[in-house]
């Protein structure tokens, strides 16, 4: 049972690490695309060149980045949910808790979060702080799920606004095209959501089944322990 519960939890740790590693990469490959389009740019001879060169740098410079970033932030969230509710369905499993983390009202990381309190009885009080940011960075996922970003179009604007002065890398760009600005997000901002959201994650798991005996173990080694 040990073993397997330090399997679950190195699953979902893995999660985080791969996550990070994307937002790593499509960072390093942004930057990578648009040093060479500003080369690109600074060779163009003819006018109308340098125009078209123009107009992809700025794709570069703002649009790319937006998207990629935007993306992370959706598939971090996804994957705090994912392992929350997976922490609930495991300590459902182990402990026979009659209700299942469905049951109970609300949805995403706070049906989670209830089900850990009050039917698992964990107590999360130490970790108000990082939740506290987490639903700072909830409220940036919700605006660009269901707005693209546009701040002046989301239901809690005001509040949404609040939590970008207060989170680090974030910021609001006033455009012709948008209602009240755009959140904008700067390079660095992803990887430490994903790195909050892993710890976040990893001390749920500590309290949901205390100290991991087996810690970090490969695949390899498991298949051994178990033959």
């Amino acid at each position: 049972m040990k073993l397997l519960t330090s399997m679950f939890r190195n699953e979902l740790t893995n999660l985080f690490t791969e996550l990070l590693e994307a937002a790593v990469g499509m960072e390093h490959s942004a930057e990578t695309r648009l040093a060479s389009q500003e080369e690109a740019l600074a060779t163009a001879q003819e006018e109308e060149d340098r125009y078209v060169e123009q107009h992809v740098l700025n794709w570069f410079t703002e649009a790319l980045p937006r998207v990629l970033r935007y993306s992370s932030v959706v598939a971090t969230f996804t994957a705090i949910e994912f392992s929350l509710a997976a922490v609930c369905h495991e300590l459902q499993r182990q402990k026979g808790f009659s209700l299942a983390v469905g049951d109970l009202k609300g949805s995403g990381s706070e049906q989670s979060r209830s089900y850990l309190t009050k039917v698992a009885g964990i107590d999360l009080d130490d970790l108000n702080g990082i939740w506290q940011q987490l639903k700072d960075w909830q409220r940036v996922r919700n605006c660009i799920v269901h707005t693209n970003g546009e701040i002046g179009r989301a239901n809690d604007a005001a509040k949404l606004q609040e939590a970008i002065v207060r989170l680090e890398g974030l910021n609001s760009e006033s455009n012709e095209w948008s209602l009240g600005g755009e959140i904008r997000i700067e390079a660095g901002a992803c990887e430490r959501l994903i790195r909050l959201g892993k710890s976040f994650v990893e001390a749920v798991m500590e309290k949901s089944f205390g100290p991991d005996p087996f810690g970090n173990i490969v695949i390899e080694e498991v298949m051994w322990r178990l033959s």
